[in-house]
């Protein structure tokens, strides 16, 4: 994946779309005309104090295991709280059944330590403290940002709620418009639903 002449190789595609689209608002406040359009999906003009709250767990999860030789242990428990952040109420309820087997562990923890282990076999620990923390410390200015720009939320995102979407649309002088995407992906939805997503965005960059 590249962005703005930036490479990023495979294991690290997911932060890097997830920090391009903020660095995408501290740019265009930086540098307000110059772009034709701007099409922002599931990004605030600042992160939502709930997600805040999650990543600092997470973070501390990391401190923890760094602080006790086992940073990839560490990781890969905050990757475990982070996969519950990033989709739906409904999709967990829908996708597993639940049931408590005799090692003491449902279908939802087997998934969900499978995620975290390969997350952290991918990714440095150091590394993913510094990227979450520059996410916590985002924010932008839209009422700077003249592009016209069209918006696109999920209405189940959990880090990044309609209601801040809602107002990122009333602070932006030339807003085209907000459009919802509900998913069972939540957050994830933006990589989940390119063929919903790839309409919305011809169609405002039309």
């Amino acid at each position: 994946m590249r962005w703005m002449g930036w490479a990023f190789p495979k294991r690290m595609r997911s932060w890097a779309h997830r920090m391009a689209r903020w660095w995408a608002w501290r740019w265009r406040s930086l540098r307000p005309r110059g772009w034709g359009r701007l099409v922002a999906i599931s990004a605030a003009h600042r992160p939502a104090p709930l997600a805040s709250g999650w990543r600092g767990v997470q973070r501390r999860i990391v401190e923890d295991g760094l602080a006790r030789g086992d940073g990839a242990g560490g990781l890969a428990l905050a990757r475990q709280l982070a996969m519950i952040t990033y989709r739906s109420a409904k999709e967990f309820e829908t996708r597993f059944a639940r049931e408590i087997g005799e090692d003491g562990r449902s279908d939802l923890d087997q998934y969900l330590i499978a995620r975290g282990n390969a997350y952290a076999d991918k990714v440095a620990a150091q590394r993913w403290l510094s990227l979450s923390e520059a996410i916590d410390r985002f924010r932008a200015r839209p009422e700077h940002i003249l592009t016209p720009t069209t918006l696109v939320a999920c209405p189940g995102d959990q880090l990044a709620p309609l209601a801040d979407m809602e107002e990122l649309a009333r602070l932006l002088p030339h807003c085209t418009g907000l459009r919802l995407l509900p998913s069972l992906y939540g957050h994830d939805a933006f990589l989940k639903e390119a063929e919903r997503l790839t309409p919305l965005i011809r169609e405002a960059l039309a």
